[in-house]
């Protein structure tokens, strides 16, 4: 194995150990996330290790709905952690500006927090439809903790309602790529 092969692997196995200490403690805080996380990300940084991609996605993210956006802070911090080319477009986006955007930069990834159904519904009707085809649409927000598996199933994203979910989704994505 290569020099910079290696870190990187130390970094996936270190992100898996993560995985399996949130699967194991569903009632961990966002701030313990985030904490743990950020030590990660230090480390990470003092060890110079890149990510835990070959070649890293890039993801753009916002909010529809939502003038907080707690879990964006935690999300962005784990796409920081796994290497990913990251591009925030703020919180309250309209879906004109989402569109522009994504036509322009051209994202792997469109991560997006969803609270209201009315926003779930343009989503589909509206926003994504106007997507460059290549762009896969990854959500989490509450609205979704009311759908069945089968409805979800159906949709044209992809929900990933909680930080287990986003660091599971990169993990796997890495061994793909």
């Amino acid at each position: 194995m290569t020099e910079n092969h290696m870190p990187r692997s130390v970094l996936r196995a270190s992100l898996t150990t993560f995985l399996q200490k949130l699967d194991a403690n569903p009632g961990m805080s966002g701030s313990e996330m985030l904490a743990t996380a950020r030590s990660m990300l230090d480390l990470k940084q003092d060890q110079g290790i890149d990510g835990i991609f070959a070649i890293p996605p890039r993801m753009m993210t916002a909010t529809l709905d939502d003038g907080i956006g707690q879990g964006l802070i935690l999300i962005h911090c784990l796409a920081e952690l796994a290497g990913v080319v990251l591009t925030p477009l703020g919180l309250m986006q309209t879906p004109e500006t989402i569109i522009t955007e994504c036509r322009h930069r051209q994202p792997d990834i469109l991560g997006l927090t969803v609270l209201q159904y009315e926003t779930e519904e343009m989503l589909c009707d509206e926003l994504i439809p106007q997507l460059p085809g290549d762009v896969t649409v990854i959500l989490g927000g509450p609205v979704f903790r009311t759908m069945g598996g089968e409805t979800l199933a159906a949709k044209p994203y992809r929900v990933l309602n909680d930080a287990g979910a986003f660091l599971d989704y990169l993990l796997k994505m890495a061994a793909d790529r």
